[in-house]
């Protein structure tokens, strides 16, 4: 790599891990302020929302208000200029991460960065990086198209312009080797890189344990991110499965230390663990060998892997009797209890739909799970299609007070279905997208035990990948009916 490269990371709607990544890897890295960032997608997002109390129609939304977004987020980034001029002009590349969401946003800044610094080849990475978006980007000012992930990314800055996973773009269309196998980032970068823990910064450290532990007074908590793999091809999923950290990396940094007298919280990330319980159950038990308690926090569960597969019934039931592990917290992805809707969800289980059958039993076992003592809290999230009926609502409505009775510190959380650009959904549901939202702002439903995102969070949605569906607003009728 040239000693002259330099990066300037823009995180339009992700986080700073890979550019902290870079720095550790000794990579001139730089990167702007994700503050600095948000009040230019804030500023869309009150775009929208004021043209929908104009009740603009959708041929406005497509033109007039492209420009409209264009022309604020130009002034936006020159207020971003004004901060990181130098940064900006003395880049090799820049480098940007964004999520599915904010693609509008992403279109109008890498325009701005294109017409300002035309000679700075753009990189995109993070979740809008797959294979299946590219049809979204090729009209875009985007030079690169990173989908592998951290390695992928290393590789090209090393000279390799054919790395897996890395595609350029030529006369509008990208041209690359696709994300092969799965890049593996190894002890050495996360050694000297940090990580991002509940939205803080970690400081960049010289040990492995310094970026994954994070003492306490009383308590060591660690952040743990092996594998994004799922099995299940549900037709909504946008999340990238490439990233690879070895089960090695944490254990190597919970070995280093010996707290006898500390609790230890494991804070699981990935997508689905029960898809391959084993690198978890290692790290799991070096804790246990380590500490004398141990908490597990964030553990998604697959209900339905729960229910058909024995090798995630197993893993559970031993950390159920683990003497050592004082609680688990898990957040199981329900969606729905009825097989016509996870139908329409395309809600699937090792690429095939859920039965009814399958459904039911998914809730017994977490009725069977959540009355565990261990269990002192829990989340349990649903997804609303556009095709819900008061039947079905009323059935999920029944399902979590049922649910709420069996463990009064269990949560459930309900969204509308997203399509996302690039998925299956995208393409089934495409012509009920409307951006921006124009249902009415139910945040404040008096329900126990049931909520939907936070006004803050659901802002996020009045972007072009929500579907609008009165489902929700149904919901809130039910609700209140029965109040």
């Amino acid at each position: 790599m040239s000693s002259n490269t330099k990066i300037l990371g823009i995180p339009v709607s992700a986080q700073n891990t890979a550019f902290n990544l870079l720095k550790g890897l000794g990579i001139e890295t730089e990167y702007i302020d994700p503050l600095f960032m948000n009040t230019v997608t804030d500023s869309i997002l009150e775009i929208e929302e004021k043209a929908s109390k104009k009740g603009k129609s959708k041929e406005y939304l497509n033109g007039e208000y492209n420009n409209t977004i264009n022309n604020q987020v130009t002034e936006d980034m020159k207020e971003v200029a004004l901060i990181y001029g130098n940064d900006l002009k003395n880049a090799t590349y820049f480098c940007l991460s964004a999520c599915d969401a904010d693609h509008l946003s992403l279109k109008s800044i890498s325009k701005y960065l294109s017409e300002n610094y035309p000679n700075k080849p753009q990189i995109l990475g993070g979740p809008i990086a797959r294979e299946g978006t590219m049809p979204f980007l090729k009209n875009n000012n985007i030079n690169y198209l990173n989908t592998g992930g951290m390695s992928s990314l290393i590789e090209f800055l090393n000279g390799n312009k054919n790395a897996h996973g890395l595609y350029t773009k030529k006369e509008s269309e990208f041209y690359g080797n696709g994300t092969g196998t799965l890049p593996k980032i190894d002890e050495n970068i996360l050694i000297r890189g940090g990580i991002v823990d509940s939205g803080e910064e970690i400081i960049l450290e010289e040990t492995a344990e310094d970026n994954i532990l994070h003492t306490g007074d009383t308590t060591i908590s660690a952040s743990i991110f092996t594998l994004s793999t799922c099995s299940n091809n549900c037709d909504y999923c946008s999340t990238p499965k490439q990233a690879r950290i070895p089960e090695d990396v944490y254990i190597k940094a919970i070995n280093r230390i010996k707290q006898d007298e500390k609790k230890i919280t494991l804070r699981f990330y990935d997508d689905n663990p029960l898809t391959n319980p084993l690198p978890y159950m290692e790290i799991i038990n070096h804790a246990c060998q380590n500490f004398e308690t141990v908490n597990i926090n964030n553990l998604y569960i697959d209900p339905t892997a729960l229910s058909q597969s024995y090798n995630a019934r197993k893993f559970i039931k031993k950390l159920i009797n683990n003497a050592k592990i004082e609680s688990i917290t898990p957040t199981f992805g329900r969606e729905c209890c009825d097989e016509k809707i996870t139908i329409h969800l395309g809600r699937n289980y090792k690429n095939n739909p859920r039965t009814q059958e399958i459904l039911d039993k998914e809730r017994e076992i977490i009725i069977e799970f959540i009355q565990n003592d261990k269990v002192e809290y829990g989340l349990i999230g649903y997804i609303l299609a556009p095709e819900e009926t008061p039947e079905t609502i009323e059935n999920r409505l029944n399902e979590i007070s049922t649910l709420s009775s069996c463990n009064e510190n269990i949560e459930t959380m309900t969204q509308t279905l997203k399509a996302n650009i690039g998925t299956r959904t995208y393409e089934k549901y495409k012509h009920l997208i409307i951006s921006p939202f124009p249902g009415r702002d139910i945040s404040n439903i008096d329900a126990p035990h049931f909520r939907v995102f936070e006004r803050s969070s659901f802002k996020h949605e009045n972007s072009p990948n929500t579907l609008y569906s009165k489902a929700l607003e149904k919901t809130a009728d039910i609700l209140a009916s029965q109040n």
